[in-house]
């Protein structure tokens, strides 16, 4: 394309090759009404179908899409994070390869972006009010369901839709975050570090249908261990709070337990009751004093996701200032 694109949609793709040409069809469709240049970014993430040729071909045919491949699966992350320093466009939507939630979603998403000069970040989320699921096996909306309402209580229940990666973001905002995750934790580790920033982030209603061609990728083991995990690190409290007070919970019946028998008369020497009783104290207070220090370290990265940001926007500084230098001392005198 010889202009810059305004809009690039990242597709990561991992055994797709029934899903490529379909896709980038529907999108087009999509994208041709907003008037404006756009580019689709098509990202081969280790695939072992024939992903690689078909989406390869596509782009060699479409002048409006791009390709990047790697010979190995390293995951939905990897590829996003690929396929973000590959596009160019002012603003970036990421959706799934089978077009879940339909090609009309990032055209709403951008306006939503276009509309609000304030606004960052837009999800797209079957969970809030509007939103739906359709056509989804119960199980795995039921995982969805839980895994999401974990998730947002531990980020203060500002959103309803944590997981998912149909979103577009203003470029600035991913420039400044320092991505890291490999695999779907991406999703939850981009709302987690803009939330720490300060930026707007805006879902809007949308429905998520199950996938007529191609094979879910969706692993229960794999997915409810991350949503724990990255639950634990946002808010360490709600596991150690909760087994804390628990604990001081039991030892307080216990005890008052204890003292009832005691002055029954039905207090038997010799039972190991009291002893159990104080170590439930004791443990339930050293569990909260772990969830305080815990709490404190995740304060602590949030401010140290501030410093990146703020170190990523000097480097940024530095070097337009660097280019500037450059270019002034090459003039003719």
């Amino acid at each position: 394309m010889s202009d810059r694109p305004e809009v690039s949609v990242v597709v990561p793709m991992f055994n797709e090759e029934e899903n490529v040409e379909a896709t980038v069809e529907r999108l087009k469709g999509a994208l041709e009404p907003l008037k404006c240049a756009y580019e689709i970014v098509l990202v081969n993430d280790g695939s072992t179908d024939n992903t690689h040729a078909v989406a390869q071909a596509v782009s060699e045919r479409e002048p409006n899409v791009s390709f990047v491949s790697y010979p190995t699966n390293r995951g939905r992350g990897k590829a996003m994070r690929v396929g973000f320093a590959e596009s160019a466009g002012r603003f970036l939507c990421t959706t799934e390869a089978d077009l879940s939630y339909g090609e009309d979603i990032v055209v709403r998403m951008v306006s939503e972006l276009r509309n609000s000069p304030d606004l960052d970040m837009v999800v797209a989320s079957p969970y809030m009010p509007g939103g739906g699921l359709a056509g989804v096996p119960w199980f795995r909306a039921l995982v969805s369901r839980l895994g999401n309402l974990v998730l947002a209580v531990a980020m203060a229940g500002r959103l309803h839709t944590v997981t998912g990666m149909t979103r577009a973001y203003r470029r600035q905002v991913l420039e400044t975050l320092e991505l890291e995750s490999d695999g779907k934790e991406i999703h939850v580790e981009i709302i987690s570090k803009a939330l720490a920033l300060g930026y707007l982030v805006r879902e809007i209603p949308a429905t998520l249908r199950w996938r007529t061609r191609g094979k879910s990728k969706f692993r229960f083991r794999r997915t409810a261990s991350t949503h724990l995990v990255l639950t634990f690190l946002e808010r360490p409290m709600m596991l150690f709070g909760a087994l804390g007070f628990l604990m001081l919970l039991i030892g307080f019946v216990l005890g008052v337990d204890i003292v009832v028998l005691r002055f029954t008369g039905s207090l038997t020497a010799g039972r190991p009751l009291i002893t159990l009783v104080a170590l439930l104290v004791i443990g339930g207070i050293q569990v909260l004093s772990f969830g305080l220090i815990g709490t404190q370290i995740a304060a602590l990265r949030r401010e140290s996701v501030k410093i990146q940001r703020q170190n990523r926007e000097l480097a940024s500084q530095l070097s337009r200032l660097g280019l500037a230098a450059g270019q002034e001392g090459g003039e003719p005198r």
